[in-house]
């Protein structure tokens, strides 16, 4: 049943209409739709629901509607990038984001980066390893809480390099490894 529309009353412009219309609303599902249909009608005529076949045929070319996926904005522009930072300045992202967005880092890179890889002297940082999960452990062979969170090396040796870092990155680093060594001496 199509609507109001019987399965043996079924024809191609009716089949053509629902998948360009779901493919104007996302793409993706008109994918799944394509196959749901083809499948669907295949076992109606299988099984004499049907005689013949309505999506047998039927040309599933891709429509395109406006901008696709990959045409997507997918950098910020210096504007977006200032309102960014000047939004989680005095948070706990502040030196991600800078990390992430002025030097390039991956999340897993910056979340596996300890100020004993930063050289203080020449304000570089040498980008060695990252937290994410270890292909050659399971979950059973790690304490609980930490199966994504296992210190491995980069993916490839181009990901191993050293990088400089802009001044204002590492005044925020300098600043927020303070903070940390304050509250180290608290505790």
């Amino acid at each position: 049943l199509y609507g109001h529309i019987k399965m043996k009353d079924l024809t191609k412009p009716h089949i053509k209409r629902l998948y360009r219309r779901a493919h104007e609303k996302r793409p993706s599902v008109a994918r799944i739709l394509k196959t749901i249909l083809l499948s669907s009608c295949k076992y109606a005529v299988r099984h004499g629901y049907i005689t013949d076949d309505p999506s047998e045929g039927i040309k599933w070319r891709k429509e395109s509607s406006g901008k696709t996926q990959k045409q997507c904005k997918k950098a910020l522009t210096i504007e977006e990038v200032r309102s960014l930072i000047n939004a989680a300045r005095d948070t706990q992202i502040y030196v991600p984001i800078l990390f992430a967005v002025l030097m390039g880092l991956r999340r897993s890179e910056i979340v596996g980066l300890k100020y004993s890889d930063i050289n203080y002297e020449k304000k570089q940082i040498r980008i060695k390893r990252q937290l994410g999960v270890n292909s050659q452990t399971s979950k059973e062979d790690v304490l609980p809480g930490t199966y994504t969170k296992q210190e491995i090396k980069v993916k490839t040796p181009s990901s191993r390099r050293s990088l400089e870092m802009p001044t204002v990155v590492f005044d925020a680093v300098m600043e927020e490894r303070s903070r940390y060594q304050r509250q180290r001496k608290r505790r």
